[in-house]
């Protein structure tokens, strides 16, 4: 992969997966909405942690990414809350995240919309996160980041040359075509086996599922 499409990859692939989370969560009806809302607030606070996105926005530092780095690094953060995913569930959730993402990528005729793609998945952290003042923090300090990332060229450089993303190039122009409504992510609950915890449990996990 080109280390110059990472920082933007990174964003849009994160932005995916908590939408695709979110909506998870609101249709399992046995899960509150303050626990919904703690996980993804959780995962939001992680994804945008300024510490860990400036690393990732120093491209030029950064060792070769590849797909199995991409799927460590969002199991990382899908379990930086108190929610836990199967192996099985965490693949279902990366491959669609990764599905979704490249369609978008690959539906926009110049490098500069790449910029829209990337705030309106900002956008949609700050929906989900509009109550709490430390997200939103974090999510300007992003929206600064990508700025600068397109004031210095990062994006006119953009090309998507990520192994991960050549495997699912067939599929992915098939089955986004007709899911772009983003209805019904195809994760059933079935194999989102989620488990919750509270601080005043020490977070010993509890299954919902």
């Amino acid at each position: 992969m080109s280390l110059k499409c990472f920082p933007l990859l990174y964003v849009n692939m994160a932005g995916e997966m908590i939408y695709i989370l979110e909506q998870r969560i609101k249709n399992q009806k046995n899960i509150s909405e303050e626990k919904g809302d703690l996980v993804l607030h959780d995962i939001i606070s992680q994804t945008l942690k300024q510490k860990y996105l400036h690393e990732i926005f120093k491209y030029p530092t950064l060792p070769t990414v590849t797909e199995i780095h991409m799927r460590a690094m969002f199991e990382r953060l899908a379990h930086s809350s108190i929610m836990r995913l199967s192996e099985s569930s965490m693949e279902k959730l990366f491959d669609l995240t990764l599905m979704m993402t490249k369609y978008q990528i690959q539906s926009v005729v110049m490098p500069e919309q790449i910029l829209t793609v990337t705030m309106n998945h900002l956008s949609g952290m700050r929906r989900i996160a509009k109550q709490e003042d430390d997200i939103q923090e974090l999510i300007r300090n992003a929206h600064a980041m990508v700025d600068y990332f397109r004031r210095s060229g990062g994006v006119r450089s953009w090309v998507l040359r990520s192994s991960s993303g050549e495997a699912h190039t067939g599929r992915c122009a098939k089955d986004a075509s007709r899911s772009r409504t983003r209805q019904n992510p195809q994760i059933q609950s079935s194999h989102l086996k989620c488990k919750y915890a509270t601080a005043q449990e020490n977070r010993t996990l509890t299954s919902l599922a």
